[in-house]
This record gives structure tokens, C-alpha cells and sequence, in this order.
């Protein structure tokens, strides 16, 4: 016990860090080693022992002894007897190619160096200034034409002209006599009087649910369709068109003024 604190406060002296390490064992082995160290170590004796190979697996690992003897690698039937020939062949060929790169023409060899793609000059240089360049440029609105707009509202109108002329044209060839255009007109009259018999709200709410899909004139401005407008509408129409529209609902015959 004497020597014991004697070597504790010389080791404190010395190094007290090392000193202050608690005593533990640093070497440890798993448990159960030692109850079957002697079977372990008989089986290593015996397998310096055994008479062939496979003896000596089985005494080592009983795991790999029975695995089955089947080679895990096969070579085609024949694969080693046409060997020595396609290694042959394939000499030659590299040979021959070879040989013709060596003699090809002048045009040719020296293309076989030269690299395929190029960039100009400086171009990685200023590549970053030019994408920021690209970045910060702003590009303009894309403008949309009202054109379809337009062709919208033209066509509605000459549909409705044109409604307009068949009914007149029927009125016109039905019923000719006193009596027939007596009753046209008083139809007129009465369909104008209910017309303006009904409330404002109940002529917009059925304009609301029956429009043609027009443009609100929030978006549109147009002016009250005047004669020009009317001539601007058909000026795609031809005379002879509406003459024979006319000739085969029995309407007047048109007159033209050039």
C-alpha cells in the first residue's frame, strides 16, 4: 500500500492530468469468449491436420463446406478452341485501319486533329457582361389588334339588316290586298305599343341573358351606325349579291347609285 501512494504522488508530481484519469481497463473482449475458446482453438489444430481441403473447410466454417460446388462462371461450347483465330482477326483489323489512317490523303489527315466546334474570340470574356445586359433589357408589350372586335360588331349589324329585309320582303309578297296591309300595319302598331309598354329593367335584363357576345362599350367606343357606317358594312358585298338575295325572297329590285 506503501509503494502504492508512492507512486500516486509521484505520478501527480510528474503529470497530474494523467494522474486524475479514473482506473479503468481499456482492453475488453465479447462475452462468452472464453467458453468456447477451446472448441475454437481444437478446431484451428485440427485443420493444420486434415488430410485435403475440404476437410480443412469443414473444420473452419461448416457454412462455406456446404455451399454447392457449381462454378458460377461458364464459356460457350467451342469458346476456346475459335480463341487464337478471333484474337488473329481482330489484329488484323486493328492493322488495317491503321494502315489507312497512315495513307489517307493529305485533306484528310489533317482533319483529324482539328476540333470540331469554336467560339469566337473573347466570347467567355464578356459572356457575364452581355447576360446581364440581356436580363436587364426590357422588352415592350405585345399589342393586340381590336380588328375581331370590329368584324364582330359588322357582322351582327348586316345579320340583323338582313332580318330585316327578309321580314319586310315576306310582309311585301304574302299579302298585297288592302285588307293584308291593313293587318301588317295594325301588327306594327300594336307591337310598337306593347314595346313601349315595358319597363327599362325588363328590357336590359333581357338584353343581359340574349346578347350575341359583343364587347361591353367599356371596351368598344363606336359611333351611332350612320348611311357611311351602313356602306361600310357591305362594301364586301357585291350588288349582284344582294340583287339575287332579293330576287330569290321576292323583294323590289335593288337600284345603285355609282
Amino acid at each position: 500500500m506503501a509503494n502504492s501512494s508512492t507512486i500516486k504522488d509521484e505520478l501527480k508530481e510528474i503529470s497530474p492530468l494523467i494522474a486524475g484519469i479514473e482506473p479503468v481497463n481499456l482492453f475488453k473482449v465479447p462475452g462468452g469468449y472464453f467458453d468456447g475458446f477451446a472448441e475454437g482453438l481444437m478446431n484451428k489444430l485440427r485443420a493444420d491436420t486434415a488430410e485435403n481441403p475440404v476437410s480443412e473447410l469443414t473444420v473452419l466454417s461448416p457454412l462455406l463446406a456446404g455451399l454447392d460446388k457449381k462454378l458460377p462462371y461458364s464459356a460457350p461450347d467451342g469458346y476456346f478452341q475459335d480463341l487464337s483465330e478471333n484474337i488473329v482477326t481482330g489484329v488484323k483489323a486493328i492493322d488495317f485501319v491503321n494502315e489507312e489512317l497512315e495513307n489517307m490523303i493529305p485533306a484528310m489527315s489533317g482533319l483529324q486533329n482539328r476540333k470540331t466546334y469554336t467560339v469566337p474570340k473573347g466570347y467567355f470574356e464578356a459572356f457575364p457582361q452581355k447576360m446581364v445586359q440581356l436580363a436587364k433589357a426590357q422588352q415592350p408589350g405585345k399589342v393586340i389588334s381590336m380588328n375581331f372586335a370590329k368584324r364582330v360588331v359588322r357582322y351582327a349589324a348586316a345579320a340583323a339588316l338582313m332580318g330585316v329585309m327578309a321580314i319586310g320582303a315576306w310582309f311585301y309578297t304574302s299579302d298585297k290586298t288592302p285588307k293584308g296591309i291593313a293587318n301588317a300595319s295594325a301588327i306594327e302598331a300594336e307591337t310598337a305599343g306593347k314595346v313601349k309598354a315595358l319597363p327599362d329593367a325588363e328590357i336590359a335584363a333581357y338584353a343581359d341573358v340574349n346578347s350575341w357576345g359583343i364587347p361591353s362599350a367599356s371596351s368598344i367606343v363606336a359611333d351611332d351606325i350612320t348611311e357611311n357606317n351602313m356602306n361600310d358594312l357591305f362594301a364586301d358585298v357585291s350588288d349582284e349579291e344582294l340583287q339575287r338575295y332579293i330576287e330569290q325572297h321576292g323583294g323590289p329590285a335593288l337600284t345603285t347609285n355609282n
